[in-house]
C-alpha cells in the first residue's frame, strides 16, 4: 500500500536530481564552474560586499559538481560552503576541482535546499545557479536562503532558466 508520505515523495522533483546528480557527468563543468566563479566575483565587486567577519563567507547551493567556490576560496581566500542534495557530486566536485589544480578545501554539505542546515545570518553571499526551477515550493526554498542570508548580504539567483523543454513536473512559479 503506498502512503500519502511516499506520494509526495515520489513526486518531488529533488528525488529525480538527486538520482542524476549522484550518477550523470557534465562535459561543460570547467566552463560552467568559471562562469560561476566569474559572476561571483563580479558580484562582490558590484555590490562592494564587505564581510562582517575577517573573511567573506560564501553558500553555493545547488553546486552539483561545480568547483567555482574552489576557485574563489583559493583566489580571494574566502570561507566557502557547498552544498548540494547529492553527496556524490559534491565527492566528485573535490576530484574536478583537484585535477584544475584548485588547493582549496571548502565545506561539503548534502543538504536539501528547503531545509538547510546552517545558523540564521551566517553567510554573506549566498549562490544559487540554475536550481530553484527544480523545486514545486520555491518560496519556501527562497526563505531558507534569505533566513541564512546575514542582514546586508546578498541573495544571488543566476542562470534560472523559464522554460523546460523535457520536464515531468510543472513549474507553477513561471
Amino acid at each position: 500500500m503506498t502512503t500519502a508520505a511516499d506520494m509526495k515523495l515520489l513526486e518531488a522533483p529533488q528525488l529525480g536530481e538527486h538520482v542524476w546528480h549522484a550518477f550523470a557527468y557534465d562535459h561543460t563543468l570547467g566552463e560552467v564552474s568559471d562562469r560561476h566563479a566569474e559572476a561571483i566575483a563580479s558580484a562582490i565587486h558590484k555590490y562592494r560586499l564587505q564581510a562582517e567577519t575577517p573573511r567573506l563567507r560564501i553558500l553555493e547551493v545547488g553546486a552539483y559538481r561545480h568547483h567555482a567556490g574552489y576557485k574563489l576560496a583559493d583566489s580571494i581566500g574566502a570561507e566557502v560552503v557547498l552544498s548540494d542534495i547529492a553527496a556524490r557530486a559534491l565527492e566528485d566536485g573535490c576530484k574536478v576541482a583537484r585535477e584544475a589544480g584548485l588547493s582549496a578545501s571548502p565545506t561539503l554539505v548534502a543538504a536539501d535546499f528547503h531545509d538547510l542546515p546552517f545558523v540564521d545570518g551566517y553567510f554573506d553571499l549566498v549562490f544559487v545557479a540554475s536550481s530553484v526551477h527544480h523545486t514545486r515550493r520555491p518560496e519556501v526554498m527562497l526563505d531558507e536562503l534569505f533566513r541564512v542570508t546575514r542582514p546586508g548580504g546578498l541573495v544571488y539567483i543566476f542562470n534560472e532558466p523559464c522554460e523546460r523543454l523535457f520536464c515531468f513536473y510543472q513549474f507553477r512559479s513561471n
